[in-house]
């Protein structure tokens, strides 16, 4: 079984897909019709992606020594949940 992001974020799902934002980033778009709990399940998986991508930030380089502490402490906390 993968673990992957693309995985996490429902990349699998052919109601769900890719499109690239203003940005340039990749976002994820469903469509008009699904389910109030499918939207639910989507907001919570890209909470959890949120939290993620933003402890990764903390461990960039150039980022003082405290800050990537926290950041590994937070993103160690994120991977032993779930």
């Amino acid at each position: 079984m993968s673990n992957s992001i693309d995985d996490l974020c429902g990349a699998g799902r052919q109601d769900s897909k890719r499109v690239k934002s203003d940005s340039g980033k990749n976002i994820f778009s469903f469509p008009a019709t699904s389910t109030l709990m499918e939207a639910q399940d989507f907001g919570e998986m890209m909470e959890h992606v949120d939290e993620v991508n933003f402890a990764l930030d903390g461990l960039r380089k150039g980022q003082p020594v405290r800050i990537r502490k926290a950041s590994l402490v937070s993103l160690l906390s994120i991977c032993a949940t779930t």
